[in-house]
């Protein structure tokens, strides 16, 4: 017994063994990630130098176009969706009519992305190519001056259209290509979830053509500060990507789910996440042109997504701030002092000096196109 006992006490490895084994394990693991680093850079070079990239404003009402603070930034673009059936409806005909024209009022260049019906027993219905070729025509024959689309908002989200149909999302560009060949489309708009690029690869094959454009609603991406899927879609197309929707969580009213992404919240949260999207996440490729930050301002306390600038009080939140920043540095033609963002894993933003949020004041809820597990705007 004390012969096998001394056989096990010999047996077992020395804690400095141990210890050894795990730091062989751990360089061998950074060997691999800094070679993996190291050919994904060499396939996706990041963006070197001040951003170039179009910057704007995504938001589905109108009246941040007359905000002083608004004007002050001197943005030049801004987006928002439009229901493939919108003209069916006067009321909503109104609505655009009055967004189209506040914005020609700011000097600021729409993109208009088409969208499932805001109709709710129509919002699941899967409009046709000649649907949405009718509903496009009529767009531009009251609104001549609008050139730049999006074809299908949300594309890959299983909540909309052509969620499980990349081949209808694919007739529906074809056939807004079709009616203005010199307009800018971009071929559908992608969620970063898991489904992004088998997606993008089936909407490609049944097109038979590879878009020049492509939008890209990263909240996910930005949320938790992790560029791997915006990577990922940058490496299996080709041609510009557009963010057409991206912005720091500030509060979201949806019911908990099995399937509902958690993302950090707050507007400390928010400002974090608008620095770094600027400084590191737009970076990750010189072929993202533009950035829509969504939204201006918060739609009130029933929305179901808030990441606005602006509080429902009315005053500019810490991300508003960082914004403001962002935007005078750009301009000034410099760098961010971290202007190569990390190639894998989760990249490190550092937090910006917040002034303690205001307490909301109350107000009366206001219509906001959202839903769903992120904004459908």
């Amino acid at each position: 017994m004390l012969a096998f006992l001394a056989v096990l006490t010999v047996s077992v490895p020395s804690a400095s063994a141990v210890d050894e084994k795990a730091a062989k394990a751990k360089a061998n693991a950074k060997a691999k990630e800094l070679k993996a680093e190291k050919a994904l850079l060499k396939k996706l070079p990041p963006l070197k130098g001040a951003l170039k990239a179009q910057i704007g404003i995504a938001d589905q009402k109108a009246d941040f176009f007359s905000d002083p603070r608004f004007s002050g930034l001197r943005l030049t673009i801004a987006r928002r969706s439009v229901a493939w059936d919108s003209f069916d409806y006067d009321w909503q005909v109104k609505d655009l009519d009055d967004w189209m024209a506040a914005a020609q009022r700011a000097g600021v260049k729409p993109l208009i992305t088409w969208a499932r019906s805001r109709i709710d027993e129509r919002r699941h219905i899967k409009p046709t190519a000649l649907q949405i070729r009718d509903g496009f025509l009529k767009f531009r024959q009251r609104y001549p001056h609008v050139t730049d689309f999006v074809a299908s908002n949300e594309s890959n989200h299983f909540g909309e259209p052509t969620g499980r149909n990349p081949a209808l999302a694919a007739a529906h560009y074809k056939a807004m290509r079709a009616v203005c060949p010199t307009c800018r489309i971009a071929g559908a708009t992608l969620l970063d979830q898991p489904n992004l690029v088998s997606w993008a690869k089936a909407f490609m094959k049944a097109a038979k053509e590879k878009p020049k454009y492509w939008a890209l609603h990263n909240y996910v991406s930005a949320n938790r500060f992790d560029a791997t899927r915006t990577r990922e879609l940058l490496l299996a197309v080709k041609g510009e990507i557009w963010l057409t929707e991206v912005g720091g969580l500030v509060k979201r009213r949806t019911k908990d789910g099995p399937g509902k992404v958690k993302l950090t919240e707050g507007v400390a949260h928010a400002a974090k996440v608008t620095r770094y999207i600027f400084d590191h996440l737009v970076r990750v490729s010189p072929r993202i042109k533009r950035v829509y930050l969504y939204h201006w301002n918060a739609g009130g306390p029933l929305a179901s997504w808030d990441s606005g600038l602006v509080g429902e009080d009315g005053r500019p939140r810490p991300a508003f701030t960082v914004f403001e920043s962002v935007l005078k540095q750009i301009r000034s033609g410099k760098a961010p002092k971290t202007s190569t963002p990390p190639a894998t894993g989760k990249d490190k933003a550092k937090k910006p000096v917040e002034k303690p949020a205001s307490k909301p004041k109350p107000k009366t809820a206001r219509d906001v196109v959202v839903g769903g597990e992120i904004p459908a705007g």
